[in-house]
């Protein structure tokens, strides 16, 4: 082909036909240009192909970890749950002649200091973030969720360290002190009764309990948040997989 080129364009300059030579020149350039912009045109093509692929593996990816934290939440939502109902329960005992049962103290303090942290593991989330490839995803939704959802374990975390430190600090000694932790597995029997006039007869006690209660509640309506967050994140990634279309 190049030669059947070369031979036309001697002939014209041996004809001396210098107009058609330079509109042939031309037209030799456009052509270049076109073949050009056709491989660079093809080339983004394949590109954009590789990335819908692995935007479908990663979108892929990130519904399996979403799906894992959505069957892990609600144990720790019911946990959490738990000592908020016995921080309410036990408070009330500041402010009541009548005073619980041995046996109902029992139960209100071993859901007291029987918790779970939420610890997703956000492997994927954390690397698709990190590496820059969540710009993959073409759904400006489903990329601020993942973003979002990373946010708001941060906050969780902190959320879960404020109650606890309230409890194991401050709450867990008053325990120790004036309950017999030896009977809460109900095997063992102490030879010393509870002292919950020290317990609830003591102003400090009720504030420590207040605050206990305000902050574990902040902490389980901060966890139902995350999970309706992560089952909104499915329907999103559900929604674009179902979108795409990948070869």
């Amino acid at each position: 082909m190049i030669k059947f080129f070369r031979k036309i364009r001697q002939r014209l300059l041996s004809e001396t036909k210098f107009s058609k030579y330079l509109l042939y020149g031309i037209g030799e350039i456009v052509l270049v240009v076109i073949g050009i912009l056709l491989a660079l045109q093809i080339n983004e093509w394949n590109e954009e192909r590789q990335n819908q692929k692995e935007a479908h593996k990663i979108l892929l990816r990130l519904k399996t970890e979403f799906e894992n934290h959505n069957k892990r939440i609600d144990p720790i939502i019911l946990f959490h749950t738990k000592r908020l109902n016995a921080a309410k329960a036990l408070k009330t005992q500041f402010k009541t002649s009548s005073e619980l049962s041995t046996d109902s103290l029992k139960i209100l303090f071993g859901e007291l200091q029987a918790d779970w942290k939420y610890d997703p593991i956000k492997n994927i989330i954390e690397s698709v973030i990190s590496s820059g490839k969540i710009e993959l995803i073409q759904n400006d939704s489903v990329k601020d969720i993942v973003r979002y959802w990373d946010s708001t374990i941060k906050k969780y975390d902190e959320l879960y360290s404020s109650q606890d430190e309230i409890f194991n600090t401050h709450i867990l000694p008053i325990l120790i002190e004036n309950y017999p932790l030896l009977e809460y597995d109900g095997i063992y029997n102490s030879d010393f009764a509870a002292n919950t006039d020290k317990i609830f007869g003591n102003l400090k006690n009720e504030n420590l309990f207040f605050i206990l209660e305000i902050d574990v509640k902040a902490l389980v309506n901060w966890t139902i948040h995350i999970k309706e967050m992560q089952y909104d994140a499915l329907k999103k990634i559900d929604l674009e997989l179902k979108q795409m279309t990948v070869n």
